[in-house]
């Protein structure tokens, strides 16, 4: 998967990848946001087992959330912020799973299940939105 996105990146980076309400995003820009969370990830946390926990709403920051966990060569846990807490917490013990992806929308939700939260934040990056 990750091998054929950076070929649409290569070929096609101005080409819209995810249209949105607020935003086109092309695939340059995409890659951008996946890569600049990669690095915060690798920067401030230490990942504890082979999966990352991902609780957002569907959208452009899950296809960058997933993006940023395979690039970093780990498996995505997608967790529905809908499931009680226990269930959450069972998930993430099952997977031995120390982080989750969320937005500020969700962080309320998660701050509960005993690990660190990473928030998904892109919207103040500068020159990577085509705003609609």
């Amino acid at each position: 998967m990750l091998d054929h996105f950076a070929e649409q990146v290569r070929q096609h980076p101005a080409k819209i990848a995810i249209i949105q309400e607020q935003e086109d995003v092309t695939y340059q820009m995409l890659d951008r946001r996946a890569n600049l969370l990669a690095d915060t990830i690798r920067q401030k946390h230490t990942i504890a087992s082979n999966y990352i926990g991902i609780g957002v709403a569907s959208g452009h920051e899950f296809i960058v959330g997933i993006l940023a966990i395979l690039k970093l060569g780990y498996a995505y846990l997608p967790l529905d912020s809908t499931l009680p807490t226990s269930r959450l917490q069972e998930m993430l013990a099952d997977r031995d799973t120390n982080l989750i992806l969320t937005t500020n929308s969700f962080i309320k939700r998660f701050k509960h299940c005993g690990v660190e939260l990473e928030t998904i934040t892109f919207h103040f990056i500068r020159g990577a939105t085509n705003k609609r």
